[in-house]
């Protein structure tokens, strides 16, 4: 072998030595990104879903809490439960039962408790009544004791279910009468999840929760017995298995190959009973091949690329870390518009896109906290829609919201962009607004008065409303002056209604 030779075959061997090097290095850079990225779509995908799947509760709690509310103010309601006339409840309340049934297949209970806890009325069994329920339904008991509404997830003899448990009080003396309970099926919020999120889920239970279900039922169709832990079959059926099931409960997020495919899988939220009590997990599923397919694709590409062209093996390592780069900062700026989207709608009523209750609340703590730091005037203004029910009787409900949207949008283009407007609830109103002593704000609650009843409302042609004032004295908490201010407002329905009156201390 001559020295040219060998000094080639140095070469060659040089020149492979360099090849394997680069080609290993693009490979180890190329896996140590995506293992990056992977963690932080993971944990980014994990907070989005778990915070959905919070929304979507809370937003079907509220729904049914405000149907029920709104049927409850119908004095021929609370009259047939006081008289405990099960033929007048149902005449009142099968239409009610039937639309909601068609509006949701998922709405299956529509329940009147009487205020011992005995069944007055199932509207999906009207014939089965009477029967006491105080050691089998305890959120029902607590209703009637504490004369407020509670929410939870209940496992009973008929399945799963999110319950939804209202007072039924007597406007006078706000004596409670009894309960109505509304309850809609679990698989409610995991078809919800996966129609408009495209999130398989389900839930896993623990076995001991469920003894009440399977003491009065022989079939278990609809689960898959796994020692302790009992899988509720939905969306993501097959996506746990007996193999994978440990696994899946022991990490709050992780990828896994399932039917060959890459989930992330999400064991982000432990369920409770309105009680408190853990009963098991929601899992959630989500397809991330559209990140792994592209990330097998590059890593082939870097392997060929780093054979055939040395020279630009480099330039191969900066073009994919540019590529990853991009489709990473598309992700997070999507990622990013989601969240804000769904902060937005968490934050606004979606009847009259103003804000709702729980965000001018919020908007008001911190106004409040700003006026004491700074010792600026803060006042309040509430005010509602007088005669509005005659509105919904006599014009409709769809009327009745046709007034409260425009209501709406003529006062935020009323105000000034320092104060902060909100639906306070019904017909109801509030107006924080900042940097205002009760003068001012007199000024500007006759103004909108004024502006209100002036206005022409179509169908309901002229409206008017009454308004309250307060403005927030040294020692008042925000609990006080939002009474005071309440007390306001009835006091300007008691004098004529369509006028401004201020709280006196």
């Amino acid at each position: 072998m001559s020295p040219r030779q060998v000094l080639d075959k140095k070469l060659l061997f040089a020149f492979m030595g360099i090849v394997l090097f680069i080609t290993t290095a693009l490979l180890y850079l190329s896996h140590t990104q995506h293992l990056f990225v992977l963690d932080l779509l993971s944990k980014e995908e994990r907070d989005k879903s778990a915070m959905i799947y919070q929304e979507s509760i809370r937003a079907m709690e509220e729904k049914y809490r405000l149907v029920g509310e709104h049927f409850l103010i119908n004095p021929a309601v609370i009259d047939a439960v006081k008289r405990k006339d099960r033929k007048a409840l149902l005449s009142l309340s099968q239409s009610v039962y039937d639309k909601l049934r068609d509006d949701n297949p998922y709405f299956e209970i529509m329940h009147f408790h009487t205020h011992d806890t005995k069944s007055l009325l199932r509207l999906h069994r009207p014939d089965h009544f009477g029967d006491d329920l105080k050691e089998l339904r305890p959120i029902i008991r607590m209703v009637n004791e504490l004369g407020k509404p509670l929410f939870g997830l209940e496992i009973g003899k008929y399945g799963i279910s999110h319950r939804i448990a209202l007072p039924v009080i007597e406007p006078k003396s706000k004596e409670v009468l009894g309960v109505l309970e509304m309850g809609i099926n679990a698989e409610y919020i995991i078809s919800y999840l996966k129609k408009h999120f495209d999130i398989d889920s389900t839930l896993v239970l623990d076995r001991a929760a469920l003894h009440t279900y399977f003491a009065h039922t022989n079939s278990s169709d609809r689960f898959n017995h796994l020692k302790e832990k009992v899988i509720y079959r939905s969306s993501a059926d097959n996506l746990i298995t007996y193999e994978n099931l440990d696994a899946v409960l022991s990490t709050a997020c992780q990828m896994q190959e399932i039917q060959h495919q890459d989930m992330l899988v999400i064991n982000g939220v432990t369920l409770h009973t309105f009680e408190g009590q853990p009963v098991g997990n929601m899992i959630l599923f989500k397809n991330m091949e559209f990140y792994t397919e592209k990330v097998q694709t590059i890593r082939i590409l870097n392997v060929v690329l780093g054979i055939l062209l040395v020279g630009l093996s480099f330039i191969i390592i900066h073009l994919s870390y540019q590529s990853f780069s991009r489709q990473l900062k598309v992700f997070n700026e999507r990622l990013l518009h989601k969240n804000r989207s769904l902060t937005k709608l968490s934050s606004m009523d979606h009847l009259t896109k103003i804000y709702n209750r729980r965000k001018i609340e919020e908007l008001l703590l911190q106004e409040y906290r700003a006026s004491k730091r700074y010792e600026t005037p803060l006042s309040l203004i509430l005010f509602d829609v007088d005669h509005f029910k005659l509105i919904n009787d006599t014009l409709g409900h769809h009327i009745g919201d046709k007034v409260l949207r425009s209501l709406s949008k003529l006062v935020t283009h009323s105000i000034r962009d320092t104060d902060h407007f909100g639906r306070w609830g019904g017909e109801e109103f509030m107006l924080v607004v900042p940097h205002t002593d009760e003068e001012r704000a007199m000024v500007i609650a006759e103004k909108l008065r004024l502006l209100i009843a002036h206005h022409d409302f179509e169908e309901a042609e002229r409206v008017t409303c009454s308004f309250g004032i307060r403005q927030f004295k040294a020692d008042d908490a925000i609990k006080d002056a939002v009474k005071f201010t309440d007390d306001a407002l009835y006091k300007a329905k008691e004098e004529g209604r369509n006028r401004v009156v201020a709280s006196k201390d």
